[in-house]
C-alpha cells in the first residue's frame, strides 16, 4: 500500500494549499469546529482491485480507492451559504487538479463521481460544507514492497 499512501499524502498536501484554509483532516472522527473554519476533510472509503497482472509471480494491481473530501466554511449570511460553500469547493477542486488530473503523476487518474448534498451541521448559524465524492486510479506493485 506504498502507492496508497503516496497518492494520500499527496492529495493531504494539495487541499492543504488551499487558499485560506485553516484545518485539514485525514479520516477524522469529528467535526471541524467553528474556530477551525474553512476546513478540509478526507475519508478514506473502499479501494477495490479492478484488474491484477503479475510479473514474475509477483501481483500487480490496477486499484481504485474512493476518497471523499468534506470542506467546510463559516458563510458571512444564510443566503450567502451556498453561494459561498460552492466557490470554496471550486478553490479545492482547483488545488486538486493542479497541473492535471493525475495528482503529479501519483495516481493515474483522479475523477470526481458525485457531489454530496449541502451539509449543516449543528455547530453555528451560517456553518455550511459540502462533499465531493473523487475515485482515484492507481497501481500497486507488490514488488515496490518486497
Amino acid at each position: 500500500m506504498l502507492e496508497r499512501e503516496t497518492l494520500m499524502a499527496e492529495l493531504w498536501s494539495r487541499i492543504r494549499s488551499t487558499p485560506g484554509v485553516v484545518y485539514t483532516a485525514r479520516n477524522p472522527s469529528q467535526v471541524p469546529s467553528a474556530e477551525q473554519l474553512p476546513a478540509i476533510q478526507m475519508f478514506e472509503m473502499p479501494d477495490t482491485v479492478e484488474k491484477q497482472d503479475s510479473r514474475g509471480g509477483l501481483p500487480i494491481y490496477h486499484r481504485s480507492l474512493i476518497v471523499v473530501v468534506e470542506s467546510f466554511i463559516n458563510a458571512t449570511s444564510e443566503p450567502a451559504a451556498s453561494k459561498e460553500i460552492t466557490a470554496f469547493v471550486d478553490q479545492v477542486k482547483k488545488v486538486i487538479y493542479s497541473g492535471g488530473p493525475t495528482l503529479g503523476g501519483k495516481a493515474k487518474l483522479i475523477r470526481e463521481t458525485e457531489a454530496s448534498r449541502v451539509l449543516r451541521p449543528k455547530m453555528g448559524e451560517n456553518i455550511v460544507g459540502l462533499g465531493i465524492v473523487f475515485a482515484i486510479q492507481y497501481i500497486e506493485n507488490v514488488a515496490n514492497i518486497t
